[in-house]
């Protein structure tokens, strides 16, 4: 069963899936980049990346920094856990997306 994450536009004619599938029975998240002529039906492209869930907390991780290295501000706020996996705002956000209780998100995306 696929589940449907999140989809944003990279740009007029591309936008980003993220959605958690079975391939082979592994259980992984496909980040890919979709395309279209007119806005009316939208295309998988090649582009994109389809990991195992056990990487994720590695991909979070470097996404984290990248993210700091070009100026995001994604320090803990204060009175937050500075070793947890997603500040208080990321785990609510990706809650909302993942239909699933903010205490349970990390748990989500470690199963």
């Amino acid at each position: 069963m696929e589940r449907h994450i999140a989809v944003f536009q990279k740009n007029s004619r591309e936008q980003i899936r993220v959605v958690v599938k079975e391939y082979r029975g592994h259980e992984i998240v496909d980040i890919r980049v979709y395309w279209t002529k007119d806005r009316a039906e939208w295309f998988p492209s090649r582009k994109g990346l389809a990991i195992t869930t056990d990487k994720l907390p590695m991909l979070l991780g470097a996404l984290h920094k990248a993210a700091e290295m070009v100026g995001e501000d994604l320090e803990p706020a204060m009175g937050e856990d500075p070793d947890a996996l997603l500040t208080t705002l990321e785990r609510a956000e990706l809650a909302k997306l993942c239909g699933v209780e903010a205490d349970r998100v990390e748990e989500f995306i470690l199963e």
